[in-house]
């Protein structure tokens, strides 16, 4: 089974829709199953005989982004919209994302978190052999998700006494919702934790084993499909 093969790496450059200055990208010709069967990357993708993306592995998603270039940084997939397998459309985008990677929130809202690694590949053109099609010349980036709206992940939003009317407030973009880190959920209900009025207020259930200590607590913030995760700190 032939590895990827790769031509050329060519800047993109175009200005039209909310886009970077230019990214460059790696140009490949991706033969389908019965000429090659090229695999994408570490996805595991490859072209199908009847014209689709299909997944070897099954550990990687699809999500369609239309008509959007490889140097667009504001356009936001849909994760709720996210396939395994995907038809091969000329002039025509996708992202793809490691299913691993994707977190659930209370809402049943998938999002993926902030500096994750995704790719980005737009079909160009059929590759034709007398008038018979054996893959796709494509381009793709490798891309990590960011957002101009959340904090950055890993950022400490505030340190509280573990006492009544102690307290962290921070504001949260419009529509965000929240989703606690696997240490609160493993010891239960010690924090009251609301999104009211365009602020993230967390406050303490009071709790103590009688030591003294200063612990770390993370949760999780989504805005669209995009989510990153913050630390607070307690003090007993």
């Amino acid at each position: 089974m032939p590895l990827m093969l790769l031509l050329f790496l060519a800047g993109c450059s175009s200005k039209n829709d909310d886009e970077e200055s230019e990214v460059f990208s790696t140009t490949l010709n991706m033969m389908n199953e019965d000429n090659g069967k090229t695999l994408f990357e570490s996805t595991g993708y490859y072209i199908d005989n009847a014209g689709n993306f299909t997944s070897e592995y099954g550990y990687w998603c699809i999500v369609d982004a239309g008509n959007t270039s490889l140097s667009n940084t504001k356009w936001q997939a849909d994760l709720e919209n996210r396939v395994r397998t995907a038809a091969v459309q000329y002039n025509h985008s996708y992202h793809f994302f490691r299913n691993a990677d994707l977190i659930e929130f209370p809402s049943g809202t998938f999002a993926v978190p902030l500096e994750t690694d995704f790719y980005k590949l737009r079909v160009e053109e059929p590759i034709k052999e007398n008038g018979v099609t054996k893959g796709a010349v494509v381009k793709f980036v490798k891309s990590k998700v960011s957002s101009r709206t959340l904090p950055a992940k890993g950022s400490v939003i505030g340190s509280m006494v573990n006492t009544a009317g102690s307290k962290i407030e921070i504001p949260v973009p419009k529509g965000a919702e929240y989703c606690e880190g696997e240490k609160i959920k493993s010891i239960g209900n010690i924090f009251d934790i609301q999104i009211n009025d365009g602020k993230l207020i967390i406050k303490p259930n009071y709790w103590s084993d009688g030591s003294s200590r200063r612990e770390e607590f993370d949760l999780y913030i989504r805005q669209g499909s995009i989510c990153t995760k913050v630390l607070f700190y307690v003090v007993s």
